[in-house]
């Protein structure tokens, strides 16, 4: 009876053990911890064992640890996986304990920047990634670099004044040990590229920028559009037709590029799509309308001829919708008002003849956005004098649909659809070639009606063409109307 009572008093005693946490070296073990080890003078020692040891362990559990003596380093079990190892001798930048870091960028452009870490003993190759923002999990792209290597460069679109984020991840083998290969991540660096011009804090303004350079001419009639972070302007007149070619940088200004190779001149127009811009037509002061088309390359600045339109045209409007470009309306040979739409094909080079834009007129200089698969084109000169109507054309369904017109008749005029919105700028009223103004409108999509924007400061204005980058409406030049060509720039904050 007194054998049963003290087994009974020990299997109670070890329930009670049991339900606590343990603690060696401490009475007062950390609640969290089954067993907690305290001790100023020596430490735990973890079984060690041959890798040929190791690999014998039967069964060996989830996460079990031991110290692989082959490899001096510690390994864990993994089930699926088998051994991974933990490094313990690895060396950063010639000292420390093991850490991958990464360090400020260097070369910092709108095409990239170098990046640099501390190289790490057994690291086989290092991948550098981009991510969107230091918040954020989207990487933006990647670059791999040798064994060996503290430094590279990384080849990644760089917006002005937005914050990109880049690690480095160094895969460090363990050949030989019998483990897999490990993988240490560095700290996060934020890469900005810095600009100078204003950013928007005030919706719905006008915000005044650096002017040009003296080295462009005053202009109007000419082409302006957003691609790949830059800003590109060109050709036009200004008493006589002009054929440069210009790209804004918001960080570091204004650049001449390469010309086509035969002029351009006034109202041509223009797209983008994919690596390539598109300009065509114009000319009218400069022996057109003209049927050359031409293909631009922003990465090797050249231009290539494409397969002519199949008219001439001068005062056509241009759009693409990322696959194909579009082409409408103008003036042709005889001045002739055409109510055509063109599409063009890249791949194949060719030009394709749509449904003819609604009205039953031709018409000259009127506006063209695309938006969510729709063109939306309206105004110009018409035959029988100025336009207001306005349509939507759906692409995949070759439709068009009648939309609320604009508040004036107007030709001349200039469109940039952004955010549900189609911005129309840069008009002549009623059909008046010595009058311009400064009071231009947007068009609501969602609700089918139109805005006055706040007014121009710029004063009166034709070709006050706006486009669109990184959520900022940009634009300038013109004419005041009658007389006075213009070179300025401007930021409209939407």
């Amino acid at each position: 009876m007194r054998t049963v009572v003290i087994v009974f008093g020990l299997v109670c005693l070890m329930g009670a053990i049991l339900a606590q946490s343990v603690g060696i070296g401490t009475s007062t073990p950390a609640p969290s911890a089954r067993l907690e080890v305290w001790d100023t003078l020596r430490g735990i020692l973890i079984p060690r064992l041959t890798t040929v040891q190791r690999n014998n362990i039967p069964s060996p559990a989830h996460s079990l640890l031991i110290y692989n003596i082959d490899c001096d380093e510690y390994q864990y079990y993994i089930p699926g996986t088998g051994w991974v190892s933990i490094l313990t001798n690895v060396t950063a930048g010639g000292g420390g304990s093991g850490t991958l870091i990464a360090f400020p960028a260097t070369g910092i452009s709108a095409s990239g920047f170098t990046a640099h870490w501390s190289p790490v003993a057994g690291a086989t190759s290092y991948q550098v990634r981009v991510y969107q923002d230091c918040g954020s999990s989207t990487v933006v792209d990647t670059a791999t670099f040798p064994a060996g290597s503290a430094s590279g460069p990384v080849s990644v679109s760089m917006p002005c004044n937005q914050a990109r984020c880049y690690e480095v991840r160094a895969t460090v083998s363990s050949t030989g040990c019998g483990g897999t290969d490990s993988l240490l991540i560095s700290n996060r660096v934020p890469v900005t590229r810095i600009g100078s011009n204003p950013s928007c804090t005030t919706p719905n303004t006008w915000v005044s920028l650096p002017a040009p350079p003296a080295t462009m001419p005053v202009r109007e009639n000419q082409v302006t559009i957003a691609h790949d972070d830059f800003i590109y302007v060109g050709f036009g007149y200004s008493g006589s037709c002009l054929n440069d070619w210009w790209r804004w940088d918001p960080c570091s200004g204004w650049t001449q590029l390469a010309s086509p190779p035969a002029t351009v001149g006034d109202l041509p127009f223009i797209f983008a799509i994919g690596p390539y811009i598109y300009v065509g037509g114009g000319g009218n002061s400069c022996g057109g309308p003209i049927n050359s088309f031409y293909r631009y390359d922003p990465a090797t600045n050249s231009w290539t001829q494409r397969t002519n339109l199949p008219v001439p045209l001068h005062g056509a409007v241009g759009a693409s919708d990322g696959t194909y470009g579009y082409v409408a309306c103008g003036i042709t040979t005889g001045g002739t008002y055409t109510n055509t739409l063109y599409r063009y094909d890249p791949d194949a080079d060719s030009w394709t003849n749509l449904s003819t834009v609604p009205g039953n007129v031709g018409r000259w200089i009127p506006f063209m956005a695309y938006y969510q698969g729709k063109l939306y084109i309206g105004g110009g000169w018409g035959s029988s004098g100025c336009r207001q109507d306005f349509y939507a054309y759906e692409i995949a369904t070759n439709n068009w649909t009648t939309l609320a017109n604009h508040p004036n008749t107007h030709y001349d005029v200039w469109a940039v659809a952004y955010n549900g919105k189609i911005y129309v700028t840069g008009e002549h009223p009623e059909c008046n070639n010595n009058t311009c103004t400064n009071q231009y409108y947007s068009y609501n999509i969602a609700s089918n009606a139109w805005s006055a924007m706040p007014v121009f400061p710029g004063g009166n204005r034709n070709n006050l063409q706006l486009v669109e980058l990184n959520g900022v409406l940009y634009g300038g030049w013109g004419k005041d109307c009658p007389f006075t060509y213009i070179r300025d720039w401007w930021a409209f904050c939407p």
